[in-house]
């Protein structure tokens, strides 16, 4: 292992026994770089609303801070390697963190397609967007375009004919056809041996097994070999369509740099060449990375779908053909019924049947299995783009409980090149690998895609959505998942990588961790950095040679109750000019961990966490997260809804010039932490936010008090609204209050609302009104009536429908008179207090006690 897991995971823990800091204390930060705080205006989404951020403005105003402060400069270690840009700006403007959170959980959600997710990944990782474009693609599909070319000749001379002679009969007499028809069948040929030739090697054959008129149905009379140039032609050329002019030789060098990154020293990507120890990977990786693995798996992804269409019209009949079964294999390495063999130097392409089939052998280039309960043993989906290996690699398995049992570079991997493992069909399925596997991507795009069941994944590490200079992404649709691996897992990016696991529900459990000790630190506790984490390479010794890390984000999307457990480094956390980001859509969820996580940013990082419902629990013993960050960096945790419970130090607190927030927008929330000085403060310099926004909620700390301004020094303040309808900005002299005893007689002005249906209404400022807009407008004019400095006289004057605009005196005398819903609430206010009356037969008052 190379950078990550020896030289920089040791300088984290020496850094801490030695009491080290990325930089000393000082007065007063920097100032804002130009432009920060400009390039991420705010704009209001469902993780931050815009009365999330009037809030936020409300607690920094307590402070005596503006949201400008926040973008103070934090990236102080110069001159690092690889930052992208979206890493920095994260650091730059802390309050666009959860905008970008929730763009990303919608760029990447289990519905996103591939080609969109592919250019989205091209984009976070600065590749060259121009390949994407189709005008790229006939570019480098040169062949397909020569063909087609021919084609349009030979239609246009055929179309020239029709008119002349009124008919086709005598067409492929004519030496022009002829010599128009052969130059189309060369350049058909020519496109398949391209496509074929990239694939497989020099030389390939096709042996269907046995030979049957019947399977010609699938690929029709030209054979197999066009079939699948015609699938895989337009993919195939976009890796072999070359912009980095990195040698082979250099490629397999960088090879076995990088696969350092995550695996033990004894582990070797096949076909890597050889490289000096503890040589730096990063340089020579950079230059070889390119965007043709990113375009080629825009367009293979399409195509797997189309495959899979295609064949599930045989399948999905009510009596499907006997021919789909297959004839029993002959092929070494495989059992069970297959329908063809497409042989290469490079290796081979199998079409399974529909029942139950093994394939063990590492030398499978695509394996299309067309049903049953099937068993993978070794190297599957495996891109690797180097000499004699096939760069683009994937299963297309459409149905049934299936076991993949590999070991390393397996189940959707990709260097310099695409593997892309689709299970189908919503089997229960099981993965078992150990290193770069199950979506990972090394220079390249890797991808798992399981549509459904309730499937087991196991690993080692760098799996379960893992990049360094690519794009790694597991997709499970749904079901009751469980993930286990050690460390590096379950959405961990390094330098230059994008990480994604997206679960699209179920009750999930997601465990990372019991292996590898985080020495010399702790001898109890076990490395994770996993579960939405990302690292960059910290060097102290030698700056200049540092370099960031990339964007990690596990998403689990519905309703499930899930479980997330880690050690030390993980759940929507980061290290070094970096992003890792954790969203949980629902559920009632768990969510353990023992330091460093829970939205936390470490040293010049930003981590993020966001629950959108449930009732959830927190628990992070030893921070920094819950919403916390440490040394020039930048913690978020948001729970919008449900009744939580807060568990451990670090809620809502920045260390060393840090902004940590924690934001619970509503439910009956707990906080328990060891003392005042770890909940919503921090230490030099800090800016430390706790914001629950609703419910009765309970501290362990003294003093501290629901619904309640704690300020916690400098810029820390537990922010816990007052209950009643407080908000940012309000008069509270306006809210009511309990009258003892009740006031017998009042004087009171109103605002009525009326909507379209009630009978005489006079509608102002619209030409109708549904009931619900009408409500809604009354609880926006009485929050306007409510903040300090509006001046009631003008807003009645310019909104009440009531027929006179005057004052009403109201005493239990009279109070007949008025509607009862208005008459309830005027005599249950105190002078100045404004409230507003359920829906009367008129509408809604907005009644404010004058005398």
């Amino acid at each position: 292992m190379w950078a990550m897991s020896k030289p920089v995971l040791g300088l984290i823990a020496a850094a801490w026994l030695l009491g080290a800091a990325v930089v000393t204390a000082q007065e007063a930060p920097k100032e804002a770089p130009a432009g920060a705080g400009r390039e991420f205006e705010f704009k209001a989404g469902q993780f931050l609303t815009q009365e999330d951020y009037e809030h936020i403005l409300e607690a920094l105003r307590c402070v005596e801070l503006k949201p400008g402060d926040l973008s103070f400069e934090k990236k102080v270690a110069l001159n690092q390697r690889f930052v992208l840009p979206i890493c920095a700006q994260c650091l730059d403007n802390p309050l666009g963190v959860p905008r970008i959170a929730e763009d990303a959980a919608g760029d990447f959600s289990a519905a996103s397609p591939s080609p969109a997710r592919a250019r989205r990944a091209a984009e976070i990782l600065q590749r060259d967007l121009r390949r994407f474009d189709p005008e790229e693609l006939r570019k480098e599909a040169v062949g397909w375009t020569v063909w087609a070319e021919a084609s349009r000749k030979l239609s246009e001379f055929e179309r020239r004919w029709l008119l002349d002679k009124g008919n086709l009969k005598e067409v492929k007499n004519d030496a022009g056809w002829k010599s128009l028809k052969a130059e189309v069948n060369a350049s058909w040929q020519e496109t398949i041996s391209d496509a074929m030739t990239l694939m497989l090697g020099a030389k390939f054959e096709v042996a269907a097994q046995p030979a049957s008129e019947d399977y010609s149905a699938l690929w029709g009379t030209s054979g197999l070999d066009q079939f699948l140039a015609q699938w895989l032609y337009t993919p195939l050329m976009s890796l072999s369509f070359d912009e980095t002019g990195v040698a082979p030789a250099a490629l397999a060098a960088v090879a076995a740099q990088l696969s350092g990154v995550f695996c033990d020293d004894d582990i070797r990507m096949p076909g890597a060449g050889a490289t000096a120890a503890q040589s730096d990977p990063f340089d020579p990786a950079s230059r070889a990375f390119g965007t043709g693995p990113l375009v080629a798996a825009a367009r293979l992804g399409p195509i797997l779908e189309g495959m899979a269409h295609s064949l599930n019209l045989y399948r999905g009949v009510k009596n499907p053909p006997a021919w789909l079964a297959g004839q029993p294999s002959r092929e070494q390495g495989v059992s069970g019924g297959i329908l063809a063999v497409v042989r290469g130097p490079q290796g081979r392409i199998v079409i399974g049947g529909t029942g139950d089939n093994t394939y063990e052998g590492d030398d499978f280039i695509a394996i299309i299995d067309l049903g049953g309960n099937d068993v993978y043993r070794g190297r599957v989906a495996s891109g690797i783009g180097l000499p004699g290996r096939a760069p683009l690699s994937f299963v297309l398995d459409l149905a049934g409980n299936d076991r993949y049992e590999g070991e390393d570079f397996t189940q959707g991997f990709g260097f310099n090149g695409v593997g892309i493992l689709w299970d189908l069909g919503g089997g229960n399925d099981c993965y078992r690998s150990r290193f770069c596997s199950q979506a990972c991507g090394l220079l390249g795009y890797g991808e798992l895609f399981d549509d459904g069941g309730d499937d087991q994944y196991f690993t080692d590490s760098g799996s379960q959505g893992a990049a360094c200079f690519g794009y790694g992404h597991l997709i499970d649709a749904g079901g009751h998942d469980t993930y286990r691996g050690a460390r590096y897992v379950q959405a961990c990016a390094l330098v230059g990588g994008l990480a994604v696991l997206t679960d699209g529900g179920g009750n999930d459990l997601y465990y990372a961790g019991g292996k590898y000790l985080h020495k010399p630190l702790h001898n109890d506790h076990y490395q994770s950095l996993s579960q939405g984490f990302s690292i960059g390479n910290r060097n102290d010794a030698n700056p200049s040679m540092g370099t960031g890390g990339g964007v990690a984000l596990l998403l689990d999307q519905g309703d499930g109750n899930d479980n997330y457990i880690a050690d030390i480094y993980g759940q929507g956390s980061s290290y070094w000019y970096s992003l890792g980001m954790l969203v949980d859509e629902g559920g009632n969820d768990n969510h353990v961990l023992y330091q460093y996580g829970l939205g936390g940013g470490i040293h010049l990082s930003t981590g993020i966490l966001v629950n959108l419902k449930g009732n959830d629990t927190y628990t992070d013993p030893w921070g920094v997260g819950l919403g916390g960050a440490h040394d020039y960096a930048v913690g978020w945790l948001i729970d919008r809804a449900g009744n939580d419970l807060y568990q451990g130090g670090g809620q809502g607190q920045g260390l060393n010039f840090s902004v940590g927030i924690l934001l619970d927008c509503s439910g009956n929330d707990s906080h328990a932490c060891p003392g005042a000085g770890s909940i919503g403060a921090g230490h030099n310099n800090d800016i430390s936010l706790l914001l629950d926004l609703d419910g009765e909620d309970f501290y362990t700390v003294p003093g501290v008090k629901n619904g309640r301004f704690t300020r916690q020094g400098g810029h820390g303040l537990i922010y816990d609204c007052p209950s009643g309808g407080w908000f940012p900005g309000i008069d509270a002299s306006t809210l009511p209050t309990k009258q003892d005893p009740a006031p017998g007689q009042v004087k009171v002005e109103h605002i009525l609302i009326s909507y379209s249906a009630v009978k005489y209404a006079k509608l102002r400022n619209a030409e109708s009104r549904t009931e619900a807009e009408a409500e809604a407008l009354a609880r926006s004019l009485l929050k306007q009536a409510r903040t300090r400095g509006t001046e009631w006289a003008k807003l009645m004057e310019q909104w009440s429908e009531d027929t006179a605009l005057c004052a009403y005196e109201v005493h239990g005398r009279n109070r007949a008179i008025y509607v009862k819903e208005f008459a309830d609430v005027a005599l249950s206010l105190g002078v100045g207090q404004i409230a507003l009356s359920a829906k009367g037969p008129y509408g809604w008052h907005i009644i404010k006690r004058v005398e």
